[in-house]
């Protein structure tokens, strides 16, 4: 996906590994084989099987990056997600939405070890 140099630079900047080159590896949640950058919720990672995925929602030019990793602290991917929900001012159908792919996140990364956390 090809994202707004002004979108890949917050990615980048929030990602704790520097020079992973997150903001080239974004997929669209809801619809993975949509490559067209538009409002919704995305995960990036940095470039490799070790880099843990992180999410993010784009809404109307605004963006929410989670803090929070699914693999290390679902708990937080969750409280975050109802910060996100009042400050971009989500539509019931969005909140709906992005909360099952939040869940499929979450038990997609239970699984998931990238080496460099104890959980």
């Amino acid at each position: 996906m090809c994202l707004p140099d002004s979108i890949a630079e917050q990615i980048e900047n929030n990602y704790e590994y520097k020079k992973a080159n997150a903001s080239k590896n974004v997929i669209n949640l809801i619809s993975p084989n949509n490559y067209l950058w538009g409002d919704g919720i995305y995960a990036f990672k940095g470039m490799g099987p070790h880099f843990p995925r992180r999410i993010f929602v784009y809404k109307g030019g605004r963006l929410f990056i989670f803090n929070s990793r699914g693999d290390y602290n679902p708990e937080g991917v969750i409280a975050e997600f109802c910060s996100c929900i009042k400050i971009l001012n989500l539509t019931h159908k969005e909140i709906v939405d992005y909360l099952n792919v939040i869940c499929l996140y979450l038990q997609e990364e239970e699984e998931t070890d990238y080496g460099d956390t104890i959980k």
